[in-house]
């Protein structure tokens, strides 16, 4: 804006390029003509019955010059508003976030959230804040009695959501669009004795498929973020992405830790010993117990049952862990759990492996995925002390960087297919892929070339021919046939700019597929995390291990801290007692709207009329005559019952 400014300035006084090349003579200024670059973009506008379509045929812009066109920024300030309007800006982060035009917050960073999270293969070696995931490739503007809800139809994949506050760098508007990487690039640092020298490194293909950007106008009563998710949903259901639950119970979610592998020595020589968390006979055993204590209605999942335990290596043949007992009893465990009418998900990792294996087992040179730079891509943990890798003790001073191996996206549908053939011989019939849903991204290498949008239709396509499972995070390509989300994020970054966090992704889904937040018990703040599951309507997730717990302690799972049943029994019951009743009848009724009664106070009403109010202030709040107790919620039926 300022170099259009100056320009327009100087043309204004007749300075134009024949003053410039005179000036430059007159006083003997040597300049030099660069090269002209030229860049031509197409944009498609098609109007339609609910608003209107935008759209860029990446394969038809036409660049000349020496130049790389990195990313598009679409209609940036199409949803834009001054700090004198009344609404907000409505981004993807988490279960989603508002930020007010007027919240004079100029001081702060911009938000710019990547639609599904950061690409896996791009180098990031340490971590600057915390982001919850963006699994709704969506943003959107209100405006008090009009509103527009943008859905990225394609190029979403590509896509980050960027917003900026009226006054930040001269802006005179607050505003929120889409940008997308049409050629992924990564900053290189090479360092010398003397010197350190960075340079940018470039993909060596530009994504040459469609950019869609779908804008809903909605209207006055309808113009409300639960009102845009409504939208969003229904679009959603009449386009076959997702589909309508008619029937549903609440059930409880238990997660069992099955096994653990860590490096021990023996008399200094080094080896890998595997410790057993939870066996199959264990797992029974405390299933019976919640049965007869609480509820016949759970949802299981058994993360760590294969293939070196939870720290899965590549799963290219199903190995069950002995550790945790024989093929026979796995299978007697699994056709126990199906004549008890209990679901169970056994987890497994298809797109990564945690160690490097040996070459007859994969090879990581035709299968590995690949960086920019051609190195193969890993993935490292991140330490929350230090925002960089994790790194695991192994011996009494030696340390070592926990890594995963990302292999590329064009192996895994062979994988998938081989895996669930191999577990449904021991009786396995609900798989939970713990890394779809939650990890998206390309291949750079130059025989398996795949962008990652490309990648995206891999992962969809590959799950279209699978039914009955579950997936961890919830991406939205992946949920047309899951019926399951684990670990789906019910709150937003909590970014400084933003005025509120709302459940927009949890409003889209709920009717459609259940889904659980993290565990209880593994939180920080367990109280409040039961008061969000109430809130968003997700079903209690709970995660044990019955022995070997301190194994855990001194390993990259040390966030395990919490995982006995015994510490959590009266919490788990007394929660799940208060819930379930009312909830059960929800499970597969919509939300229809969602509001802040107070800073601490939120309501979800259903479209049965049924009211969920949340008090998670210190105080007690008085709703209609209704005192709802500090940190506890109430449900209002339409027959006014509490």
């Amino acid at each position: 804006y300022k170099v259009e400014k100056l320009y327009k300035t100087f043309k204004d006084i007749g300075f134009d390029i024949e003053k410039l090349n005179e000036h430059n003579k007159n006083h003997d200024i040597d300049t030099e003509i660069e090269e002209q670059v030229q860049i031509t973009i197409p944009v498609e506008y098609r109007l339609e019955k609910d608003g209107f379509k935008v759209s860029i045929p990446c394969k038809s812009i036409e660049i000349t010059g020496n130049i790389t066109l990195t990313n598009i920024k679409l209609l940036p300030f199409y949803e834009s508003a001054f700090a004198t309007e009344e609404g907000y800006m409505l981004l993807p982060d988490g279960s989603g976030a508002i930020i007010n035009f007027n919240n004079n917050h100029v001081e702060l960073n911009n938000a710019a959230i990547p639609i599904y999270g950061l690409d896996n293969v791009m180098a990031v070696k340490q971590k600057t804040e915390y982001n919850a995931r963006a699994i709704m490739p969506i943003y959107g503007i209100n405006k008090g009695n009009k509103a527009s809800l943008a859905i990225i139809e394609n190029g979403d994949a590509m896509a980050t959501v960027y917003s900026s506050l009226c006054g930040k760098n001269d802006i005179p508007v607050s505003s929120v669009c889409a940008g997308f990487s049409i050629c992924p690039y990564e900053l290189i640092t090479v360092t010398s004795v003397s010197s350190k020298t960075s340079y940018n490194v470039y993909s060596s293909k530009y994504y040459t498929g469609n950019i869609d950007v779908r804008f809903l106008l909605l209207g006055e009563g309808n113009t409300s973020y639960a009102k845009m998710a409504s939208s969003y949903r229904k679009y959603l259901i009449d386009n076959e992405k997702l589909s309508a639950l008619t029937e549903g119970t609440y059930p409880l979610s238990v997660e069992f830790l099955g096994a653990i592998t860590k490096n021990e020595n023996f008399l200094g020589i080094p080896y890998k010993k595997t410790y057993a968390l939870t066996t199959y006979n264990d797992a029974a055993t405390l299933i019976n117990k919640i049965k007869t204590n609480l509820s016949n209605d759970l949802i299981i999942k058994y993360d760590g049952w294969s293939n070196g335990g939870m720290i899965q290596g590549y799963a290219g043949k199903v190995k069950n862990v002995s550790a945790l007992g024989s093929k026979k009893q796995l299978k007697e465990f699994n056709s126990s759990l199906s004549e008890l009418g209990i679901k169970s998900y056994f987890n497994i990792n298809l797109q990564q492996i945690n160690e490097k294996p040996l070459n007859f087992k994969v090879n990581l040179n035709k299968m590995g995925a690949r960086c920019v730079y051609k190195d193969t891509a890993v993935v490292s943990d991140i330490d929350l002390s230090t925002m960089g890798p994790l790194k695991e003790k192994r011996f009494e001073t030696d340390t070592k960087e926990i890594k995963s191996f990302l292999l590329s996206t064009k192996f895994l549908q062979q994988n998938l297919t081989k895996a669930n053939n191999q577990m449904s011989k021991l009786n396995i019939t609900n798989v939970s892929y713990g890394d779809i849903g939650s990890m998206l991204y390309s291949d750079f290498s130059n025989k398996n070339f795949t962008i990652r949008q490309d990648s995206l239709k891999v992962i969809q396509n590959t799950l279209n021919e699978n039914k009955g499972f579950a997936v961890n995070n919830g991406d939205f390509y992946t949920l047309k046939n899951a019926d399951m989300i684990y670990n789906m994020p019910l709150t937003s970054s909590k970014k400084k700019v933003y005025d509120r966090e709302v459940p927009f992704a949890q409003i889209v889904l709920h009717g459609c597929v259940q889904y659980t937040g993290s565990a209880i018990n593994l939180s920080s703040d367990p109280e409040g995390a039961v008061l969000k599951s109430v809130e968003t309507g997700a079903v209690l997730n709970y995660t044990f291990a019955s022995r070997n717990v301190e194994e855990l302690k001194n390993s990259s799972l040390n966030y395990y801290y919490s995982v006995s049943y015994d510490s959590s029994k009266e919490g788990l019951e007394n929660n799940y007692r208060k819930i379930a009743p009312v909830q059960s009848k929800l499970s597969f009724v919509f939300i229809a709207e969602h509001e802040y009664l107070a800073d601490n106070v939120t309501k979800t009403v259903y479209e049965d009329g049924t009211e969920v109010i949340v008090n998670y202030g210190s105080t007690a709040y008085d709703y209609n005559g209704n005192m709802i107790a500090p940190n506890d919620f109430t449900y209002i039926t339409s027959r006014g019952d509490n």
